[in-house]
């Protein structure tokens, strides 16, 4: 890499027409602090993260609502230090125990969670800061990766502009459990600014490599879908490249040069199949045929939401394919025209190009073969394009300032424009964050959008369940049940919800159903089965109990409750000295701390019955 400092280390004269390109020659800039002399700059990212916080300021009033319940609320592994061990050992989701199947290695956004949890413990407006600030630093890296790749303070001003009031970010900076997109996307921004930092010095070993790879391992180590950025840092190290010699010369040099970077991603998936058990890809809900098709068929209307972010929901009415259709062609066509352009970028040693195309892909390919495993109705979630939106926002900063190069008129409308976008921006996020403030809203929000969409209708009855309105509940499940008859988690939320309004008869043979239903996978025959034994011990069929339970073991010795009732189980036969035992190993297993009570409980009584 021959003149790397001509290109991004320094300026040099260019003829008026080449300035003019809408992708200008980039300029060396400072990670931190901003050029002293610049006011400019710094008044632009001054205005940049302030615009962000100011948008958001709304949801600080607003609660816990969906996963945040289970994942802040209720989990008491983001609530100790003393799990710490466990968090960084474990699945995202290990709190539920039993057989779940892991495929969420997310140990640094759990490490998160207790960070937060201990400054600021339960208090919802504390998580919803948080989010906030790192919507703030997400802003502030992009402000300067745009003015490193495009070397321009306009680009990197209307850049960070729209990105900090981008409406698709909704969902992430609002929902507590949706920010470990801003997490990952922080630690990658960082990892790729600086890296390209690096490679603009044209040093062999620069100061910024050992930083960049160590953020990289924080963005894996935050969330899988990093994994699939890898590409980018050869492929930019190989359109970066200006010197002389053969494509194959550049690619092996890009190849060295990026070594690190994939054996650390080598590194973090051989922990990952460890910690998991396995690859962590899960049972698959679909065929590869049907993820193929579904995944082309949701391109254009990721597409259309990044463009276009109107209709926002926390879910979407989106079903699994198993037939062409004209989305799948449109889908395969965009796919083949990004392609394209990162090839003719390539060959045309454009780098911007080659990061912009690779932002704007990149990040959706996990999500794509995620697919597999997803439920219908759970498919599509605005947060997966938080990083994505990145490219867009480089984009259009590109193309508006290509204008603002022009004559005073176009000038003004330029401005004029890109005011009337910041707008509807604003007002767009500023109306659609109402939506997160509670269950209710929430869920009902995602109904008006998709009112079919049975998942949804059970989580809305499941937030009712959690307020103690249980009819409500009921009736949300029914609906559910009625509406997808084969949805197996809405007919066990109905069941549940009978056997928890002590409707045991009606629950039994729903639990039954569940339990035999050759469906249902491993994890969730655990909880089937467990909550089939609760109800023949309601009902008084203590053998019947019995069965079920002998059944479970050894399998399902870590599943929350399963001790439990075989601790209540024993008790009805009375065999106290037996409850007693499982009734502290259901607290050594799930921290249940009526379960340790109720041990002490029948400590004390059989200490009492000794002594007389």
């Amino acid at each position: 890499m021959t003149d790397h400092s001509s290109r991004l280390g320094k300026r040099v004269a260019r003829p008026t027409k080449r300035n003019a390109a809408l992708l200008s020659e980039p300029i060396k800039v400072r990670f931190w602090p901003p050029n002293k002399t610049n006011t400019l700059e710094l008044v632009g990212l001054g205005g940049c993260c302030a615009l962000a916080v100011a948008l958001y300021v709304r949801i600080l009033r607003c609660a816990f609502v969906y996963d945040d319940h289970f994942q802040v609320v209720e989990n008491i592994q983001t609530q100790s230090w003393d799990y710490l061990p466990r968090l960084l050992t474990t699945d995202v989701w290990s709190q539920r125990g039993g057989q779940h199947v892991g495929v969420y290695y997310r140990p640094l956004f759990s490490l998160w969670l207790l960070l937060v949890h201990s400054i600021g413990g339960l208090t919802p407006w504390f998580w919803h800061l948080c989010s906030v600030l790192l919507h703030v630093v997400a802003t502030y890296v992009v402000f300067r990766l745009s003015l490193l790749l495009f070397g321009s303070k306009e680009v990197a001003l209307f850049a960070g502009i729209l990105f900090a009031i981008h409406p698709i970010h909704v969902e992430a900076v609002s929902w507590i459990s949706a920010s470990e997109e801003i997490l990952y996307t922080d630690f990658f921004v960082m990892s790729f600014l600086l890296f390209a930092r690096g490679l603009a010095s044209n040093a062999k070993r620069s100061p910024t490599f050992w930083p960049s790879l160590f953020l990289w391992l924080a963005a894996l180590l935050s969330k899988e879908t990093a994994v699939a950025l890898l590409p980018i840092f050869p492929l930019w190290a190989f359109a970066i490249d200006k010197g002389e010699g053969d494509s194959k010369r550049r690619a092996r040099k890009a190849l060295r040069t990026t070594v690190p970077f994939l054996l650390a991603a080598g590194a973090y998936l051989i922990v990952r199949s460890i910690v998991l058990g396995s690859f962590g890809f899960g049972s698959g809900r679909h065929s590869w045929f049907s993820v193929l098709l579904t995944g082309l068929s949701l391109v254009p209307f990721y597409m259309g939401k990044l463009i276009y972010p109107t209709h926002l929901s926390p879910f979407y009415e989106h079903a699994s394919l198993s037939a062409l259709n004209s989305s799948v062609f449109l889908g395969g066509a965009i796919l083949l025209v990004y392609i394209g352009v990162l090839f003719m970028a390539l060959g045309q040693r454009r780098e911007m190009v080659v990061a912009v195309v690779c932002l704007l892909t990149l990040p959706l390919i996990p999500v794509l073969a995620g697919l597999r495993i997803f439920r219908d109705g759970d498919l599509v979630h605005d947060r997966y394009l938080y990083l994505p939106s990145v490219a867009i926002c480089l984009i259009v900063g590109a193309v508006l300032k290509f204008f603002w190069a022009k004559s005073k008129p176009i000038k003004i409308a330029v401005a004029t424009a890109f005011a009337a976008i910041c707008v509807a921006s604003c007002w767009l996020s500023a109306s659609q964050q109402a939506f997160y403030c509670n269950d209710e809203s929430f869920f009902k929000r995602a109904l008006a959008i998709g009112p079919k969409n049975s998942l949804v209708m059970t989580a809305l009855g499941a937030s009712y369940q959690r307020e103690g309105k249980e009819n409500l509940a009921i009736q949300e499940f029914e609906r559910a049940h009625d509406t997808s008859s084969d949805d197996l988690d809405a007919l066990y939320h109905l069941a549940r919800a009978l056997f928890e309004s002590k409707r045991y008869v009606d629950a039994e043979p729903y639990l039954s159903q569940l339990v035999e239903d050759p469906r249902t996978t491993i994890g969730d025959r655990g909880i089937f089965s467990l909550s089939l034994a609760q109800t023949e011990i309601r009902l008084g069929k203590l053998p019947s109990a019995d069965s079920v339970l002998q059944s479970m073991a050894p399998e399902y010795d870590t599943l929350k409750g399963y001790h439990q009732a075989r601790a209540v189980l024993y008790e009805r036969e009375g065999k106290f000295g037996d409850a007693k035992t499982e009734y502290l190993r259901e607290y050594q297993v799930s921290g249940d701390r009526s379960s340790q009570r109720r041990a002490s409980e029948l400590q004390r009584a059989e200490t009492q019955g000794t002594s007389r």
